[in-house]
């Protein structure tokens, strides 16, 4: 998945460089990108999101090419 052509790169060097261990060192874009209460900052962030988001972009293509009727990502959204 290409973030970058629907996120900036500063919030997609955020979710790269933030962990539980530095993320008071990224208190201004917690608040900017809305991270924290209910999308927690943990190990491999950046990976988990590339991952999941490929979970949504795998489902719209099956309801484009007519082979599901419908389809959920549970995380899709999280971030």
């Amino acid at each position: 998945t290409d973030f970058s052509t629907f996120h900036s790169d500063d919030y997609l060097g955020f979710l790269r460089d933030v962990s539980p261990d530095n993320m008071l060192d990224f208190a201004d874009q917690l608040i900017r990108f809305n991270v924290g209460d209910d999308c927690p900052v943990f190990d491999g962030l950046y990976d988990f999101c590339k991952l999941y988001s490929s979970g949504s972009i795998l489902g719209a293509s099956m309801i484009n090419d007519n082979q599901s009727d419908i389809v959920i990502n549970w995380t899709g959204g999280l971030h």
